[in-house]
């Protein structure tokens, strides 16, 4: 594997996105970082509960992010000053691929401990992968391993089907050794070994669905209280060893969570900066309601950090919204303009004719949606979208557009409908709150929404595959789930790409994978791609080392210290 470097144009500096040479052995400890002391508590605050703490279920990037501080994996990403590496973390070193990135073997490092003192083994980190196969039991997590791993046919997971092996991964007799077998060449699964999935669970600990109540910690931190919608607390892992984990500093002493407080309060709270705020930072959530006094006052400049996120996008649900006259003419009704005023204006708001990064350049092509480009004429195309309509039922024209109550997706939302309405459309708002949105958009029924409005979803590796896979490709989707396929694609030119993207090279992969997005907008007219926001995070000023991270597209507590 040679070595990649990817650049992120953010709004405060270039950052940079590496993956080292495979051969490369990387060691403990991590690289201090300058003025950092070990010491105190750090107070994170999110405006909605974790539902669990079971690495077979989290896939949001706050919650992987935030998996972290329990878990350990065989990689993970590291951070500093900037730069963004993908290291070796369970293992010593990245994954040798074989087998034309069929087979991933990786050498697993010795001594690392649970927080019962107990040995991680690779059979450990097997049962992990295994346990993900049971997503009727464990559902919400990422799907990867049951999509690329060798399987008989319908493995279902070790409650399912006690007495069957995984057979596609294999750990050597020594237990220092694992190795996966895929079904596809897939040259991006160093990344992929960074989720979650890929902790490790002692088959002992495992009381299934209970088990993300309490999980057995890897990593520097374990859990020692959670009260419910209020309040959790981590503490230190006795057994964790800083010279075996090249990723982590763990410098609090402690991390306690506020959970489930309303987006305004915490943004009040971090602007006034008092008691145990100024130790504090934000999870998930950004500045919205006070943006222009963040960026108008230099003592919240001192303490902020921007980035513009990945594209907000609309699905169109091709399930309720058959005809694609109906899909083309409600992209022709949007009107880019007051999509970005409600996002708070050109200061906050960018237009996106695309989902997959502008860095991704096999894959990114700029494109005209309803005949236009969206950057040079963003207006509405009302004649067009009224002369689709032509002939079109009234109840064809009868739409529920389901948003979220997070930042200003209420307003996205609302400028939608209006432009749409403008059009000939009745459009009835359906708001969720965001702990239950992308859970409610993926149940397949009678009553789903016929328009999502998607605030964004971050590449799950640097590569157009971690999210045109998840977002559009129909094999993921059951009959009572979609997955992540909020547009419901599954039509049989576009799966046929897929198929071919399947085996394809890295750099032809990217670029199928390219064309599929743009035949999703431009001939399907099952998503419409909008703008990427501008977020804007505030930290307490007795923290220091918070950063943003390019291997989730999000800000990072990793390196996160407490000043004196």
């Amino acid at each position: 594997m040679l070595k990649r470097t990817i650049l992120f144009f953010l709004s405060i500096s270039l950052l940079t996105f590496t993956v080292p040479t495979q051969a490369q052995e990387v060691s403990g400890p991590a690289p201090a970082i300058t003025g950092a002391k070990s010491g105190g508590e750090l107070v994170l605050y999110r405006y909605r509960d974790f539902r669990y703490l079971d690495p077979a279920r989290l896939f949001s990037v706050d919650e992987v992010l935030f998996s972290n501080f329990l878990f350990r994996t065989l990689t993970q990403y590291r951070t500093i000053n900037g730069k963004t590496e993908l290291l070796p973390d369970l293992a010593t070193q990245l994954g040798k691929a074989s087998n034309n990135f069929q087979t991933w073997t990786y050498q697993l490092r010795s001594g690392i401990k649970y927080q019962d003192g107990k040995t991680v083994t690779c059979s450990d980190i097997k049962y992990g992968v295994m346990r993900s196969f049971a997503d009727d039991i464990l559902s919400g997590g990422a799907p990867y391993a049951k999509m690329y791993l060798q399987t008989s046919a319908n493995y279902r997971g070790p409650y399912n089907e006690p007495d069957k092996d995984l057979s596609s991964v294999v750990c050597s007799n020594n237990n220092r050794t694992i190795t996966f077998n895929l079904n596809r060449p897939v040259p991006y699964f160093d990344q992929i070994a960074a989720l979650p999935t890929f902790a490790p669970v002692p088959k002992a600990s495992d009381t299934k669905v209970s088990y993300g109540q309490k999980p057995v910690a890897s990593g520097p931190y374990q859990l020692e209280s959670w009260a419910t919608g209020k309040e959790m607390v981590l503490v230190r892992n006795k057994f964790w060893d800083a010279k075996s984990d090249p990723i982590r500093w763990a410098y609090p002493n402690q991390i306690r969570v506020k959970l489930s407080i309303q987006s305004e309060i915490i943004e009040q709270t971090m602007l006034a900066d008092r008691a145990e705020a100024q130790r504090g930072g934000m999870l998930e959530i950004s500045i919205v309601t006070n943006r222009k006094q963040v960026n108008n006052i230099s003592n919240y400049k001192n303490r902020s950090i921007s980035m513009f996120d990945v594209p907000a996008w609309m699905a169109i649900n091709s399930d309720k919204v058959k005809n694609t006259k109906v899909r083309r003419a409600i992209q022709c009704a949007i009107d880019y303009r007051t999509v970005v005023a409600a996002a708070g204006g050109q200061q906050y708001a960018r237009i996106s004719s695309s989902i997959i990064p502008t860095s991704f350049e096999s894959a990114y092509r700029s494109y005209n949606v309803c005949d236009r480009n969206p950057t040079t004429s963003p207006q509405a195309q009302l004649a067009k979208a009224q002369q689709l309509l032509i002939g079109v039922s009234n109840s064809d024209k009868q739409l529920e557009l389901a948003h979220s109550d997070r930042g200003v997706e209420p307003m996205m939302a609302n400028a939608i409908a209006q432009a749409l309405r403008q059009a000939g459309f009745q459009v009835t708002l359906v708001r969720i709150p965001q702990s239950l949105f992308s859970a409610t958009l993926r149940e397949r029924k009678p009553s789903e929404p016929d328009l999502m409005l998607w605030g964004r979803w971050r590449p799950d590796w640097q590569a157009a595959s971690g999210n045109i896979y998840p977002l559009l490709d129909g094999r993921t989707m059951s009959a009572t789930s979609a997955g992540n396929n909020f547009a419901r694609q599954n039509f049989p030119e576009i799966q046929s790409l897929f198929i071919k993207a399947d085996k394809a090279q890295p750099k032809q992969q990217e670029k199928i994978l390219g064309d599929i997005e743009e035949l999703s907008v431009k001939k399907y007219a099952v998503m419409m791609p909008l703008i990427s926001q501008r977020l804007i995070f505030l930290n307490g000023s007795k923290v220091g080392g918070i950063q943003l991270s390019q291997g989730h597209n999000s800000i990072t507590f990793a390196s996160a210290y407490i000043k004196p």
